[in-house]
């Protein structure tokens, strides 16, 4: 009789231990990822700020080409600085992409 007690005592402590065990695996996991996720939305928040403030620039470019294209007596100008605002209109729109 003693010894089946102590048996299931045995068992009974192991599966506490194994469960236990269990437990703070899975709450080492939970902290780990509750990490990740506070890190990953930092970092969206950061790309958002990122791509809001680049949009004042894209405005400006655009403008200015749009102001280029409807200038009196200059009709198909592909000077320098036309060129230069169009490269640097398409890399900042790809950039959004």
């Amino acid at each position: 009789m003693w010894s089946q007690y102590n048996r299931v005592n045995a068992a009974f402590t192991l599966r506490v231990d194994q469960t236990t065990h269990a437990r703070n695996t899975l709450q080492q996991h939970l902290a780990k990822t509750l990490q990740e996720m506070h890190q990953t939305e930092r970092t969206i928040s950061d790309l958002e700020g990122s791509i809001w403030a680049k949009r004042a620039p894209l405005r400006v470019a655009q403008s200015r080409l749009e102001e280029r294209t409807h200038r009196p007596n200059m009709e198909l100008c592909r000077d320098h600085p036309h060129t230069r605002l169009l490269s640097g209109l398409v890399s900042r729109t790809l950039f959004y992409l």
